[in-house]
C-alpha cells in the first residue's frame, strides 16, 4: 500500500508542477502578445511622425 500512495502522490507532484507550468507559460505568453503590440503601434506612430516632419521640411 505504501507503494502505491508514493507512486499516486508523486504523480500528483508532477500534475501540480505541470500546471504551475502551462501557467507560467500562459502569463508569459500574454505579457509577449501586449509588449509586440505596443511596440508595434510605438513604431507606427514614429513613422507617421517622421514622414510628417520630412514632408514639411521639405515643403
Amino acid at each position: 500500500m505504501k507503494r502505491g500512495q508514493a507512486a499516486v502522490e508523486y504523480l500528483m507532484m508532477v500534475a501540480v508542477a505541470l500546471l504551475m507550468v502551462a501557467f507560467v507559460a500562459r502569463v508569459l505568453h500574454k505579457i509577449a502578445v501586449k509588449t509586440s503590440q505596443t511596440i508595434s503601434n510605438a513604431t507606427e506612430s514614429l513613422n507617421k511622425e517622421v514622414i510628417s516632419s520630412i514632408s514639411n521640411a521639405t515643403s
